[in-house]
């Protein structure tokens, strides 16, 4: 599987790229690119490749994916797949910000995410 760099480009004037992608289906390209990405999906179910992470994705599911760790989403037998993305640098939060005592939770989080992790009902913080 070939794996290609993904060129994340924010309007201009913003710092973070928010993506409404409606379609037949996920079935993306092996993936990376030096953003965190936040993916909520809003309507699909299939499978997921982040990281060395194969595992299944339905709607509900949110998915934070470090920078450039390498994914992807395949959509099972759907017509309809709907998610909400959203791509930022870690250096949108100045290093002094990321410091401070409210957002130490919020800096570790992100150091976590550098092999992805999943948020959903069958279970939240997992590991991808």
């Amino acid at each position: 599987m070939q794996l290609y760099r993904e060129d994340v480009r924010p309007v201009p004037g913003s710092s973070i790229a928010i993506l409404n992608m409606d379609q037949p289906s996920f079935d993306n390209y092996y993936h990376h690119h030096p953003e965190i990405e936040i993916t909520w999906i809003v309507e699909s179910e299939g499978q997921r490749l982040i990281g060395d992470a194969f595992t299944p994705f339905r709607a509900g599911d949110v998915v934070l994916i470090g920078a450039d760790l390498p994914h992807l989403y395949r959509s099972w037998r759907v017509d309809r797949s709907r998610a909400k993305v959203v791509q930022f640098r870690r250096d949108l939060f100045d290093r002094g910000l990321l410091k401070l005592p409210e957002f130490r939770r919020v800096d570790r989080l992100l150091g976590e995410a550098a092999r992805g992790l999943t948020f959903s009902a069958r279970g939240a913080g997992a590991r991808c």
